[in-house]
């Protein structure tokens, strides 16, 4: 699974195995962030290529994923798996753990932004949509911050109206996340070209309407009840990007109940960790797990 140091070697084992990838690096993404991950992505590649030309059976965490890898093996001219192969299966979340609250979140509005928050674009948005906002809210983040996200928040936090609807909480294990979902109204996760997204994912089961880029995974199992996919340029994070996010977090609060409710549903739909393992025993032909 993945791209670990174990890949020659599970490579060579001739038991039946599933070879779990993810997204590689995207070169606009680099380019907005001003970074140089081409070294890490020739590794990433050579991998990735690999396992597509190893026979094993293979799932993607996304269709966007899926598509993205098709066309890095077109470009490379590396022969796709046979469709037989390969399946794409989200990642799976424990619903009797990650849930909603048997209360609503009490007023005002919450908004969450969770997970590792890595890059400037993840904070700054949030606070651009929270002045935009007409309505009173909190806002609620959640999780390890790099020297980036630190300094945003530093400078944001020097506006007195906007520190004083903000709580930071730093990094929590999984098991202690939960109720910090349940005081969410709604999660913001502006990171366009997101491959799959656990913290979205982990929203959603607690029923929490979930506002991302349409570009990415999320929207497919976000879509078409559980929040809102903003069509937005990719990796331009602008006034017209906050424009529109600002607009679709308006309008999961005007519509609370129903996206609570769709949030639930599509977890159920698309997340259980039940049906998750059960995808991957159908592909190495053994029994489901309740059977």
């Amino acid at each position: 699974m993945g791209f670990g140091r174990y890949i020659p070697r599970l490579l060579a084992d001739r038991r039946p195995s599933v070879h779990t990838l993810g997204k590689p690096h995207d070169p606009a993404l680099e380019q907005l962030l001003g970074v140089d991950w081409g070294a890490e992505q020739q590794l990433i590649l050579r991998r990735g290529f690999s396992i597509l030309a190893s026979g094993r059976k293979i799932a993607f965490i996304s269709n966007y994923v899926r598509d993205v890898w098709r066309g890095l093996a077109e470009e490379h001219n590396v022969l796709w798996p046979d469709p037989s192969q390969i399946r794409v299966i989200h990642h799976g979340l424990d619903l009797d753990v990650f849930k909603p609250s048997p209360r609503p979140p009490a007023e005002p509005f919450v908004i969450g932004s969770t997970g590792a928050l890595r890059f400037p674009f993840r904070l700054a948005t949030l606070f651009q949509v929270s002045r935009r906002l007409k309505f009173d809210h909190r806002l609620l983040v959640l999780g390890s911050m790099d020297a980036a996200c630190k300094q945003v928040m530093t400078e944001a936090m020097k506006d007195a109206d906007l520190a004083a609807r903000t709580t930071y909480v730093p990094w929590l294990d999984s098991e202690a996340l939960p109720p910090y979902y349940q005081r969410m109204h709604c999660l913001f996760h502006p990171f366009a070209g997101e491959a799959c997204g656990i913290v979205v994912t982990e929203a959603l089961a607690c029923g929490v309407p979930v506002v991302v880029p349409a570009f990415g995974g999320p929207s497919e199992f976000v879509l078409p009840d559980g929040g809102i996919a903003v069509q937005t340029k990719p990796y331009q994070y602008d006034d017209e990007f906050c424009d529109l996010m600002a607009d679709a977090v308006t309008r999961v609060r005007a519509n609370y109940d129903t996206y609570a409710r769709g949030a639930r549903h599509q977890a159920e739909r698309h997340l259980s960790i039940v049906s998750c393992v059960d995808e991957y025993l159908d592909m190495l032909d053994l029994p489901r797990s309740h059977s």
